[in-house]
């Protein structure tokens, strides 16, 4: 006997037990016959009820069979004629259309476990392994020391920002060093800010002055591409980006490298009406139009304009673009 049998058998118990009931019940109002009898026939419609609904309930729901026969047999105690059209329309569902195909259970799968000490056996993805490394303080100081000097091997917007979180790392000398590195970095910068200021000042034909303000605008954008600014300061900076970038173009506004660092400076800001602005000028002016592609893309998805995105993206097309741009790429052309 199949499941879909017995289900239908139970609904056609109960209907049938809630008909006599019903019939007894009428008897009752027409010969003053006990009303106990038609109760018990009610009493035993509404446990067929609960049985039905808690045996097809258990299909989907596993392990609440309890609530579900207290729904039935309840609803069909207290709602006879309703609870009863619910079960009959039901039945004749499971019979008549059955499913087209059988949906599989979802099934849990433990979180991987990552065990450090195999990290070193992986001979692709240095840079995660690397990461993976100075993240996991249950390694020993001398191991997470080893790849501190890998750090620099790393992208630098990627090492900035891990820099920062090693600075409050319980091992010491790993927050020395971290400093070292980023307090070395950070400087680095600053030191050639203040010698494109001192020559900026004593610039004196436009070109020069123009090729000075876009130097500082793209070491100023430096400082934030690399994580080593955050807070008011990171906020202080784009604001010199901007700056220095417009004094620029004013004297030659044929740089498509500094309408490009607006636009991302735009974007950083949440305006992606300028940014939109800025980068098409940079495309106006020769920049790449694969590696605008992404940022064009976002101030599409900023306004919510979605339907543009794979318009935006469409450069990206046939180019081979880094791992990040890839699940971008799958997601709104696929």
């Amino acid at each position: 006997m199949t499941r879909a049998l017995l289900f239908f058998l139970l609904g056609a118990l109960a209907l049938m037990l809630q008909g006599m009931a019903l019939f007894r019940f009428a008897e009752f109002l027409d010969a003053q016959r006990l009303l106990v009898e038609s109760a018990l026939w009610q009493l035993g419609a509404a446990l067929a009820a609960g049985c039905w609904m808690a045996n097809m309930g258990t299909t989907q729901h596993h392990g609440q069979w309890r609530s579900l026969f207290v729904h039935g047999f309840l609803l069909c105690l207290l709602l006879p004629i309703v609870g009863q059209a619910i079960i009959a329309s039901t039945a004749l569902g499971i019979v008549f259309m059955p499913p087209v195909r059988r949906v599989p259970l979802v099934q849990f799968v433990p979180r991987p476990r990552v065990v450090p000490s195999l990290i070193r056996q992986v001979t692709y993805g240095a840079g995660l392994r690397l990461l993976g490394r100075l993240r996991d303080v249950r390694l020993s100081a001398d191991e997470r020391l080893q790849a501190m000097v890998g750090l620099r091997e790393l992208p630098s917007n990627v090492s900035g920002g891990l820099l920062r979180k090693l600075l409050s790392d319980p091992v010491e000398e790993i927050r020395l060093l971290a400093y070292g590195i980023f307090d070395a970095a950070e400087n680095r910068i600053r030191q050639e800010i203040l010698i494109a200021r001192q020559l900026l000042d004593e610039s004196e034909s436009d070109s020069e002055h123009a090729q000075l303000a876009g130097r500082l605008a793209e070491l100023h954008w430096e400082l934030v591409y690399q994580n080593l600014v955050h807070g008011e300061l990171r906020q202080f900076t784009l604001r010199c980006v901007r700056q220095y970038a417009h004094e620029a173009l004013m004297r030659n506004a044929k740089q498509a490298n500094l309408w490009y660092l607006l636009g991302r400076s735009a974007l950083i800001e949440s305006e992606p009406e300028q940014a939109r602005e800025y980068l098409a000028r940079a495309q106006e002016h020769g920049f790449p139009a694969h590696r605008l592609a992404a940022w064009l893309a976002e101030t599409d998805f900023q306004q919510g304009q979605y339907a543009a995105v794979p318009r935006s993206l469409s450069a990206l097309k046939g180019i081979a673009t880094p791992s990040p741009y890839e699940p971008v790429k799958r997601y709104w052309f696929t």
